[in-house]
């Protein structure tokens, strides 16, 4: 609800300033909304692979568990006697995927932060030079192009924060795409996948010892 209330009223400022701005200069309006525009369709790209990552962490997150869970079920019926190290390879790979989830993802992370700091440079700009030679023609006020940056710089960072917002929503329902789904489960579902694992580990010891 926090994310929501943030992208909605930012949004809203977004809008107010956007229609002072067409009321000023409809030239720069145009100007200001193109990059709207660009920010818009590289924050829905963003959020998409931004829920995409997040639901391979919780799946790598999972199977690490999962991975641990054998291991600690293994080693309390005694049967994990000779499976030590492919046990600790199994559970090193599964960290290992994770890690490098997360790594992916704080490049992401990055990589959007570097094109929106490009686009709302781009943006203040290209205001600037549109503005001053609509100045020098005479057909806008010197006052107008200060109000017109200032409301340029505050529209880029309205759009900014709903395009972090709106990711940071969809990484949520990225994490959580799993949890109704793993949440009927039974008990004896639960127990015959532990048995079947056991089962898997001793016949490994057996054909080690022999």
């Amino acid at each position: 609800s926090y994310n929501v209330n943030i992208v909605l009223r930012q949004g809203i400022q977004a809008v107010a300033a956007i229609t002072i701005v067409s009321r000023t200069s409809k030239r720069l309006c145009s100007l200001v909304l193109g990059g709207v525009l660009a920010r818009t369709l590289f924050s829905i790209a963003y959020a998409k692979v931004s829920r995409r990552l997040a639901r391979a962490q919780t799946d790598a997150l999972a199977a690490t568990s999962d991975v641990a869970e054998q291991c600690l079920s293994l080693i309390s019926t005694v049967r994990a006697h000779g499976t030590e190290a492919l046990e600790t390879r199994r559970y090193r790979r599964q960290l290992g995927q994770l890690l490098a989830l997360q790594g992916q993802q704080g490049r992401v992370y990055g990589l959007t932060r570097v094109v929106f700091g490009v686009l709302g440079g781009g943006q203040l700009v290209g205001v600037i030079a549109l503005g001053a030679g609509l100045v020098a023609l005479g057909v806008l006020p010197p006052e107008a192009l200060t109000s017109l940056v200032l409301y340029s710089e505050f529209i880029g960072s309205a759009t900014g924060d709903i395009a972090d917002n709106w990711a940071r929503m969809q990484e949520a329902l990225g994490a959580a795409s799993q949890v109704f789904e793993l949440l009927p489960e039974d008990v004896g579902t639960s127990l015959r996948r532990t048995a079947a694992a056991e089962e898997v580990a001793a016949g490994r010891a057996l054909r080690r010892e022999s």
